[in-house]
């Protein structure tokens, strides 16, 4: 189906997501904790969108990441139990998978995702 990257530091949610992921058919890049590593893995691999934590390793440098996926029009999604409120106002559109995550949520707004790449 489509290449995803996973960015959350969490291990056991990363985990969760990309089994639920896979389980869709989709093949899952990482998960990685850092938006270093992301990043790097952008640039080997690409990818169809993106899952994004805001708050990595104890600071919000999802949102560096976020701002530069949007940049490059890359699709992509904020995995988050922030509030839209704290988001920057040039990202509060983004869709949102609010933590505890609902599986059925997730990969319905993967499906967003995937839909407007294909525009």
């Amino acid at each position: 189906m489509a290449r995803l990257l996973v960015v959350e530091d969490n291990h056991l949610t990363a985990d969760l997501l990309a089994g639920w992921l896979r389980a869709a058919g989709h093949d899952v890049i990482g998960p990685v904790p850092r938006m270093e590593a992301a990043l790097t893995e952008l640039a080997d691999l690409g990818a169809d969108a993106v899952l994004v934590d805001i708050n990595l390793g104890g600071a919000p440098t999802g949102l560096v990441l976020a701002e530069m996926l949007q940049a490059q029009r890359v699709p992509f999604c904020f995995i988050t139990a922030y509030s839209i409120n704290l988001l920057p106002v040039g990202l509060r559109d983004r869709p949102r998978v609010e933590k505890p995550f609902e599986h059925d949520r997730v990969l319905a707004v993967v499906a967003q995702l995937l839909e407007g790449r294909q525009r």
